[in-house]
């Protein structure tokens, strides 16, 4: 995947996975200001971009992220979605939905379709999940973009996780823009 690359990144900033979090804070103010608002999303989102850059123990690999704001011209962030490599050999996508699901008992069904992106067709997905905290239930939402490469021993994943399904109603849309933008896989 040396020749991996991203194009249309219409409100999806790209981060820098391998610089600190004040880099990629620091970018992003150069981006989108100085103010004090800015700032402080911008410093959350480094922090972020920081975590998603270690390694995984999982046997996963994040390759790339962005954020998703709600505009060009301005940080009001919606969403962060990462681009992982995983290890599966199958080629049937229910099984790795199924293991992307995981963990938080589901609220419906999982949502399944396909797409046409720059690295081929893909599948995708859509699934919500009762998140309990220590007082609330909430409904999360997330979203994914599968790549199966049964041949190599991995598949791609494309994926986002929302908390405010008020924007998680542009997500879909937004997301499966981003992944036909993507080249090399």
């Amino acid at each position: 995947m040396d020749d991996l690359y991203v194009d249309g990144l219409s409100t999806w900033v790209p981060l820098d996975l391998d610089a600190p979090a004040s880099d990629n804070a620091e970018q992003l103010m150069q981006h989108f200001g100085t103010d004090e608002a800015t700032a402080t999303a911008a410093a959350g989102i480094g922090g972020i971009a920081a975590q998603l850059g270690q390694d995984d123990t999982d046997g996963t690999v994040t390759l790339a992220a962005w954020v998703r704001t709600l505009s060009d011209d301005e940080l009001i962030p919606l969403e962060i979605a990462a681009l992982r490599g995983v290890a599966h050999a199958g080629d049937d996508v229910s099984e790795l939905a199924e293991l992307l699901a995981a963990g938080d008992p589901p609220h419906g069904s999982t949502e399944r379709g396909e797409i046409d992106t720059a690295s081929g067709p893909a599948h995708t997905l859509r699934w919500r999940s009762v998140v309990t905290g220590t007082v609330d239930r909430e409904i999360h939402e997330d979203n994914a973009v599968v790549w199966l490469r049964p041949d190599r021993g991995y598949a791609v994943v494309l994926s986002c996780h929302s908390v405010d399904l008020v924007s998680a109603v542009s997500l879909p849309g937004a997301l499966h823009q981003l992944a036909a933008g993507v080249h090399g896989l």
